[in-house]
């Protein structure tokens, strides 16, 4: 979802006290017209994805290689139609980042071969328990008893529905190795989460356009090597003439 200039994510989820009724109203519209839209866009995501591994019809390199390049190409739409200039962050910067990024989204999709999509979904879920943590020790946030007594809920929660899917008689595609993946690539969705907050949103002042443009293309070359260092590049380009 493209947000304009004029409305960040900060701008659109704060409103001034001096600040006008309809202006605040407008704001408030605009807020629940981003989340549903989100929310709307990430459920047909999920349903094309998991359709996609069901069938054995993609590799997780692949599509991480095809959604990478799309989220650049609608990052640089975006930047030409709102005619953003330059950038605050540094090459070694994105370098970074995109690598973290290609290594949490290649173990999370690759886990699929061990379990089924409903358990990658609540561990994609629970990323917001390493966010805490590396936020605490990286960031120096400080959390709320009420938040640390929801995140202990929410890996209780995690922990039952895995292992229910796991005993159960129509439980399916449960395996260990799939859980230790997506434990490495929820690690690393941390890693990119708080490293974006520290080093570029608060130290470069970078713009969320800036961050995701160079990140995507970034990443999309990464995963692009990957796929001609595995020997899976002539799977790819056959799936693509399909």
């Amino acid at each position: 979802i493209a947000v304009s200039p004029k409305a960040d994510a900060t701008a659109v989820g704060s409103v001034r006290a001096d600040e006008p009724p309809q202006e605040s109203t407008e704001r408030t519209l605009y807020l629940v017209a981003l989340a549903s839209g989100a929310i709307i866009l990430s459920g047909i995501n999920n349903l094309i994805i998991e359709a996609l591994f069901r069938g054995d019809k993609i590799g997780a390199s692949l599509w991480n290689f095809l959604n990478w390049s799309m989220y650049f190409i609608c990052a640089l739409v975006e930047r030409l139609v709102f005619r953003y200039k330059g950038f605050n962050g540094r090459v070694t910067d994105y370098m970074q980042l995109g690598a973290m990024t290609a290594i949490g989204n290649h173990f999370t999709y690759a886990a699929l071969q061990y379990v089924n999509y409903t358990i990658r979904i609540m561990f994609k879920a629970t990323k917001i328990i390493p966010v805490m943590i590396v936020s605490a020790l990286y960031v120096g946030k400080r959390y709320s008893l009420a938040e640390v007594t929801n995140v202990l809920m929410l890996i209780a929660s995690i922990i039952l529905f895995s292992y229910g899917d796991a005993t159960s008689a129509t439980g399916t595609g449960f395996d260990i190795r799939g859980i230790g993946m997506l434990t490495i690539g929820v690690l690393a969705d941390a890693l990119v989460a708080n490293f974006e907050e520290k080093r570029l949103f608060k130290e470069r002042q970078t713009s969320a356009n800036e961050v995701m443009l160079a990140t995507s293309f970034i990443s999309a070359i990464y995963i692009g090597i990957m796929l001609v260092a595995t020997g899976q590049a002539p799977a790819a380009f056959a799936f693509l003439q399909s």
